[in-house]
């Protein structure tokens, strides 16, 4: 059977200030060790986005200077023989929380600031477009565990090396509540690289496939083999 290794939380340096690693340069790095796929998901708040808020720069003109991290590392998986897909990861007013969203596309983006809706209004939104909702990491601490209603998935395994996920809990929550269970890196520099991974049943060539295999379930997640010790 074909499969397709998988990161499903990956942040560039282009992008999300909190990473430190280029689009150009993580992505070979990945393709380097194993990986045939990589979902960029950089922050969506308005933390960056402080032009806009402030008025100085038009939404279109700010979309395109976000969508810098994917389309450079786009080019690089082109280059490099890897696929990059889009995706992103949502902050909302109400609270610190953060969600993986698939399934929007460029001219969604464009469209309107969506950070500015409540999560319950985002929700609406995703279910009427098809997006799959993730709350990732509900269990880190700052982050509160949303209502399972308004989720389709949770992260059930962060590995970033700095920030305790508390993993167990978070599959715990999943199970409790019937939800899809995925894992990502939470990549934002090296040493946070070869964590967990998921790994897709078949060829996924789409963020539509990625998501019609995460709701069927043709997949499994990959732990790391030495997993991060955190002290608390």
């Amino acid at each position: 059977m074909q499969y397709t290794i998988c990161e499903l939380h990956c942040h560039t340096s282009e992008t999300s200030s909190c990473g430190h690693v280029s689009a150009k340069d993580l992505v070979p790095f990945y393709k380097e060790n194993g990986y045939d796929l990589i979902v960029i998901t950089d922050h969506y708040n308005a933390d960056y986005f402080p032009d806009y808020i402030a008025g100085k720069m038009s939404w279109g003109e700010t979309m395109e200077k976000w969508f810098l991290g994917w389309r450079t590392a786009k080019a690089a998986g082109d280059k490099c023989g890897i696929r990059v897909l889009h995706g992103c990861e949502f902050r909302f007013p109400e609270n610190h929380n953060d969600y993986l969203v698939y399934g929007m596309t460029e001219e969604a983006f464009l469209e309107k600031p969506l950070f500015m809706l409540s999560f319950p209004e985002f929700v609406d939104y995703a279910r009427q477009h098809g997006l799959f909702v993730a709350q990732a990491h509900p269990f880190r601490p700052g982050q509160i565990p949303a209502d399972p209603k308004l989720l389709e998935g949770v992260e059930i395994y962060n590995s970033h090396p700095l920030h305790n996920a508390h993993n167990d809990i978070a599959k715990k929550f999943a199970e409790d509540n019937g939800l899809i269970g995925i894992c990502g890196q939470d990549f934002h520099q090296y040493p946070a690289m070869l964590g967990c991974k998921t790994k897709f049943y078949g060829d996924v060539d789409s963020i539509p496939t990625l998501i019609a295999k995460l709701r069927a379930g043709e997949f499994e997640i990959i732990e790391p083999e030495h997993p991060a010790v955190y002290e608390e």
